[in-house]
């Protein structure tokens, strides 16, 4: 069976999504996501946008396609009259094979090694997690590929290769809008967001707007809480356009 989409770590919150899509976008565009995890993005179909999913992992895959021949082929289907595409593999690659250029990109990064200590996270949000989604997000089951599983030095130069990919299929002036979410460790916070910018302006991006909105509930946080532990209680949104 696919993993439950509440299992997953880093789920996007579906109205911030379709939000972010009627602000940054127009009918008929092309968004791409090339960390398509639960794949909240699917939401801009019902918006009248293209949507192209990319992740590595068939788990989810696997979840994306079920979604997908419900909400196409259901009973009745849903009215549907954009294009979904979903690819499996490893984005750095599966964007550059891309023969069209999109019109934006929605996402949430992973964390370098986020679940490598099978289950208290080194540098992810210090929130509880279970031994299906250490096996499908990151752990011993996950594709030697997946970001979320390497260490530092070689995430940011899988990430900077993301970046340099999303440039070349991007339209001149494209907005991609980024989800990022600062991390704990050993009670100290980590400013993720400032090493996201900085690596995105690197490589063809220009920041265009900074905001940071207060999380709602969350089933990892508030056990975490409820220990004493602290946790990250608000999520950065930043755009940036293709220069």
């Amino acid at each position: 069976d696919a993993l439950p989409i509440f299992d997953h770590p880093a789920k996007a919150n579906m109205f911030l999504i379709q939000e972010l899509v009627r602000h940054l976008t127009e009918p008929k565009d092309t968004i791409i996501d090339p960390f398509a995890g639960t794949g909240t993005l699917m939401i801009a179909l019902l918006e009248g946008r293209n949507v192209i999913l990319i992740d590595i992992e068939p788990t989810f895959i696997e979840g994306l396609n079920r979604t997908r021949d419900l909400w196409f082929e259901g009973e009745p289907p849903m009215n549907i009259q954009s294009d979904l595409t979903i690819i499996q593999g490893d984005c750095r690659q599966k964007i550059k094979d891309l023969n069209f250029l999109c019109d934006a990109t929605i996402f949430s990064p992973p964390y370098s090694n986020i679940l490598s200590s099978g289950g208290e996270t080194r540098t992810g949000p210090s929130d509880r997690i279970t031994p299906d989604v250490i096996a499908a997000y990151g752990g011993k089951q996950a594709s030697p590929q997946n970001l979320g599983r390497l260490n530092p030095f070689f995430f940011e130069h899988g990430m900077t290769r993301v970046y340099k990919m999303l440039h070349k299929r991007l339209v001149p002036d494209a907005p991609m809008a980024i989800i990022s979410k600062d991390a704990m460790q050993a009670g100290r916070r980590l400013m993720i967001s400032e090493k996201i910018i900085r690596q995105a302006q690197r490589n063809g991006f220009k920041l265009e707007q900074w905001e940071k909105w207060k999380v709602p509930f969350s089933s990892y946080r508030a056990p975490a809480k409820a220990l004493g532990i602290k946790t990250v209680e608000d999520e950065d949104i930043l755009i940036f356009r293709r220069v």
